[in-house]
């Protein structure tokens, strides 16, 4: 991150940004987990929440409908106090199922980020604009490198 000018320990001792790893509060289980996020949300005020990833939140839960209904309830919550929210799906090589199949359903927006190989075998970069309730949007694939810059997308939207 600190490539890329971004100096979050610096945003965090500044009460700007605060970052929860939740790997280290595994004994907490989902509980725990939510209400820790809950609880920071508040104690920030935060606009503002990315999770890292949803599916290894939700990786506990054995039945699809456990993991619709804890999605659905933290896009209630989240939706109720204003905090725009990107949840990051994990979506497992040569898959065609997001995530656990239900976040496309709850989710305001949906942005697939694919990799793949060209018939030279280079790594190629595309995504698409699946879901962008209330607005008109690219409907192209784009093409898009991860540089030292940061992400440069390919293609300009016509």
């Amino acid at each position: 991150m600190l490539r890329f000018g971004w100096d979050y320990e610096k945003l965090e001792s500044e009460g700007l940004i605060k970052i929860l790893d939740l790997s280290t509060t595994k004994k907490l289980g989902i509980q725990g987990n939510l209400n820790r996020i809950l609880e920071t949300i508040k104690d920030v005020d935060a606009n503002r929440l990315v999770i890292d990833s949803i599916t290894a939140l939700t990786l506990p839960l054995e039945k699809p409908a456990d993991v619709r209904f804890l999605i659905h309830l933290l896009y209630r919550f989240l939706k109720q106090v204003g905090c725009t929210t990107i949840m990051i799906s994990d979506v497992p090589w040569g898959s065609q199922k997001i995530g656990s199949s239900v976040e496309e359903f709850i989710v305001d927006g949906l942005i697939l980020m694919l990799t793949d190989f060209d018939a030279d075998g280079n790594l190629k970069r595309n995504m698409r604009i699946l879901k962008m309730r209330t607005t008109n949007h690219s409907k192209k694939t784009i093409s898009y490198e991860i540089t030292d810059d940061g992400i440069q997308i390919n293609e300009k939207r016509k």
